[in-house]
């Protein structure tokens, strides 16, 4: 039964995980509908694995992105970023693509 406890509670704490940003933000284009941003940025944490593999060393990079605001969709952006790994990652740099959205 304990073996079967462990292993509900790892399965669980797998599904944790924690990322620490700082961003410096310059507002690089603004009109009616779209507002652009230069991003220079720094992460830290362990986001792409798991407390179950805390062994491992927390991933570190450093980058710069673009982050597009749509005004008439309030507290939507989308963000292109090219990051360089400073610790802990196999790949030593990355392009990230995506969407933000706050409620």
């Amino acid at each position: 039964m304990q073996h079967y406890a462990d292993k509900i509670l790892r399965e669980w704490l797998g599904q944790l995980a924690w990322l620490a940003n700082v961003e410096e933000r310059w507002v690089a284009f603004v009109d009616d509908n779209l507002v652009l941003q230069t991003v220079i940025f720094s992460d830290a944490g362990n986001a792409g694995k798991s407390f179950g593999d805390w062994s491992y060393p927390v991933a570190a990079s450093a980058g710069v992105g673009l982050r597009a605001g749509f005004r008439p969709i309030a507290r939507l952006r989308l963000r292109a970023d090219y990051a360089r790994a400073l610790t802990g990652l196999r790949e030593t740099q990355s392009w990230v693509v995506g969407m933000q959205h706050y409620f």
